[in-house]
């Protein structure tokens, strides 16, 4: 359905049509590179009381969600399961009705059961076997070492992957970069690590200029932003393993540059040569796919290094944007005798971590809230703090 000329919503419910306006409902629907499901919120208005009574809000209940814009022409869609329902408040005494928040997960969810079972194979093609369950609209799947015997011991497919598979798996590749694991809001499946993530060319070039030059067709057009800091866990620790031949403690360090190997500097400054944090991994492996188990882990422990400098955006509907897609940044942060300069400091390319599309039945528009990051940063030589980052 084409509504306002511009967006293109759809919304079924057991495979029927939603009998509602889409200026009758409210969605956000957001998908993470940290999280296996694209989750959704829904406020549907049922002033009657009739979408209650006739329990089109029950959990289980299935709803398939379609949307985007016209001018792109880019429209996903994804099933989603009731989770929960809730009214919090009647609009008229008397009557069960007002706005009813749903909460919905990803279908994948709802498909799954609980399994015992062995696998011996590569993590990667482990994983493959297991996506095939579902039909996905797409897999992207890296591939990896890790030949092992991997056991699934009474748990589902996706706890499986996430809290078995997931902290091994390793690549030569990856550039000693970790794996994710998450479902996007189209019906992707997504096992893939950093490194390939942050080497796709950009899908958008979001700019940040003054208020007077935003044009309300630009959907690339940031229309608020946020700079977002959090500290890294492990800026430089020690890593001690057993030698299961003779016993001896091995000593190695590794650093928050060796995820992967940075050319470039950091946000942060160093307090000197200090281990802040450690690694044991208990006594060494012989068997190379053991031995690439303990690589992963090493890897993935160190999982929150590689988001170091954030930002959220907002900005009009970009379905385009979405969890690990790569988009360039573009700020215009202060002026010159020759007029307004783009910052030479917050610019580049940046990884979505997370997306969250919404649409505003209300005020019938939709728009887009993104957390992107990156690790290095590119700071000109007459920075006076430059010498004093990481890296330098």
């Amino acid at each position: 359905m084409v509504f306002n000329d511009f967006y293109e919503i759809e919304v079924l419910v057991n495979k029927d049509i939603l009998s509602i306006e889409p200026s009758g409902y409210s969605f956000q629907i957001e998908d993470s590179i940290h999280r296996t499901y694209p989750r959704t919120k829904f406020w549907l208005n049922d002033i009657t009381g009739i979408m209650q009574e006739y329990l089109m809000t029950v959990e289980g209940l299935k709803y398939q969600i379609s949307y985007g814009t016209t001018d792109t022409n880019k429209i996903v869609k994804a099933s989603y399961v009731v989770t929960e329902d809730s009214l919090m408040e009647t609009l008229t005494d008397g009557m069960l009705n007002g706005t009813v928040k749903i909460e919905l997960l990803h279908e994948y969810f709802d498909v799954q059961e609980i399994l015992s079972k062995a696998y011996t194979n590569r993590i990667s093609l482990v994983v493959r076997e297991l996506s095939n369950k579902y039909n996905f609209s797409s897999r992207t799947i890296n591939g990896t070492g890790n030949q092992d015997t991997w056991y699934q011991m009474l748990c589902t497919d996706e706890e499986f992957i996430r809290h078995v598979l997931l902290p091994n798996a390793f690549a030569n590749d990856s550039f000693s970069t970790p794996f994710f694991f998450f479902i996007g809001i189209d019906n992707s499946f997504h096992w893939v690590h950093y490194k390939e993530m942050v080497d796709q060319a950009p899908v958008s070039e979001l700019i940040y200029v003054p208020r007077s030059e935003v044009s309300s067709g630009s959907k690339n057009t940031i229309r608020s932003i946020q700079r977002v800091h959090v500290r890294p866990k492990a800026k430089r620790r020690g890593i001690f393993q057993v030698d299961y031949t003779n016993g001896n403690l091995l000593e190695d360090e590794d650093t928050i540059r060796d995820y992967p190997s940075s050319t470039g500097l950091l946000p942060l400054i160093e307090n000197g040569e200090l281990q802040k944090d450690y690694l044991f991994q208990g006594y060494t492996e012989r068997q190379q796919g053991r031995s690439e188990n303990d690589k992963g882990v090493q890897s993935y422990t160190m999982k929150d290094s590689l988001f170091i400098d954030r930002f959220v955006v907002a900005l009009p509907l970009n379905v385009e944007i979405r969890a690990g897609k790569v988009v360039t940044l573009d700020i215009r942060s202060y002026e010159t005798d020759d007029g307004e300069q783009s910052s030479l400091l917050n610019r580049g390319k940046f990884l979505v971590e997370s997306a969250k599309h919404s649409w505003d039945g209300t005020n019938q528009t939709g728009y887009t809230t993104a957390l992107i990051s990156r690790k290095e940063i590119n700071i000109p030589n007459s920075y006076i703090i430059r010498n004093q980052l990481m890296g330098a």
